[in-house]
């Protein structure tokens, strides 16, 4: 994991202490297991109270298969099994949670992320916390996993660490306590769109429909611009469409400054002509037009219903830019 961040980070709304390990004698993570070279339990002392335990984990080696005569043979798929926490707090009284695979923690080779086509892929207490590459593969990660203590009104005296009695391994970057109820926040962010027939149809209508770029041969070169974002609040856009079999592509930038009432955009692509139809902010016209930092007046005007387009025709494989000064008509 050498590149997962280090210092105070925030991961699925938890804040971690990350070790580095340039600052630490290389030392940046509790490696627990009953394979040679590691440690088979691992104790830390606490001597807090705490409603939720946090950790910054994630299992490798061979999660898969155990040995028969494991201590654990009685529990629920212990085939998963990767270890244990054992709170003990002040009063001698020990509570254990058994860490398993897909309950609590994944591998750290090729990690998914927490939504499959919209669908969250992990129930459980845990989500994906980071996600990057390492010096041999592209996708290595760490989830974070979170515990409720069923009693946080007791000290916890220490925590004990230990390895399942198989051939895996359990990596612990960051421990954290909190005095709140468990808690991964939802993002507002949205990393997908739709599967199958419902991504089609949001990719048509943002792709030809608001960003308005249209294909009118092949490998764009015969290109129609159709550009709507005056219907939104949007006022710089860069939008780009490519084939990446035949390189043919559109591309452009849109810039509206709403003080100077002008619209620039630059344009380029392979098509030898495109025809461009550009909605105008509402109540506007276009008073004065620039290309390529020429005047020109080879240009008119579309209304449909209170709705007014700019068309124009470009021609020539190059860079066009365009000035447009609007005049206000009310």
């Amino acid at each position: 994991m050498c590149n997962l961040p280090t210092g105070k980070q925030v991961f699925k709304g938890v804040e971690f202490d990350v070790l580095a390990p340039e600052e630490n004698d290389r030392r940046a993570a509790l490696g627990i297991s009953v394979m040679d070279g590691y440690k088979n339990e691992e104790i830390i002392e606490i001597d807090k109270k705490a409603e939720t335990l946090y950790l910054l984990h994630a299992a490798g080696g061979s999660v898969a298969g155990w040995k028969k005569e494991s201590l654990h043979s009685g529990l629920k798929g212990p085939q998963d099994l990767v270890g244990e926490i054992q709170i003990v707090f002040s009063d001698d009284s020990v509570e254990t949670q058994y860490i398993q695979t897909n309950k609590h923690i994944e591998p750290y080779f090729l990690p998914a992320p927490d939504k499959v086509q919209g669908e969250m892929r992990r129930s459980g207490p845990y989500r994906i916390a980071w996600q990057g590459p390492n010096q041999i593969y592209d996708n290595v990660g760490m989830f974070v996993y979170g515990w409720s203590n069923p009693y946080p009104e007791k000290q916890i005296e220490k925590i004990k660490f230990p390895a399942a009695k198989r051939n895996c391994k359990w990596f612990i970057a960051g421990i954290t306590l909190s005095n709140k109820e468990l808690n991964f926040p939802q993002s507002k962010l949205s990393y997908g769109i739709p599967d199958m027939w419902g991504a089609s149809a949001l990719t048509y209508s943002l792709m030809e429909g608001l960003a308005g770029i249209i294909d009118d041969k092949k490998a764009f070169e015969k290109a129609a611009l159709k550009p709507r974002w005056a219907s939104t609040d949007a006022d710089k856009v860069t939008a780009c469409a490519k084939y990446p079999a035949s390189n043919g592509y559109v591309r452009y930038s849109y810039q509206y400054d709403k003080d100077k009432n002008k619209i620039d955009m630059l344009i380029s692509g392979n098509a030898e002509t495109m025809e461009m139809e550009l909605l105008l902010p509402e109540n506007n016209m276009v008073e004065k037009l620039k290309l390529n930092n020429d005047c020109i007046n080879n240009f008119s005007h579309k209304a449909i219903e209170n709705s007014n387009y700019l068309k124009i025709k470009l021609n020539g494989i190059k860079v066009h830019n365009l000035e447009i000064n609007l005049r206000n008509e009310l």
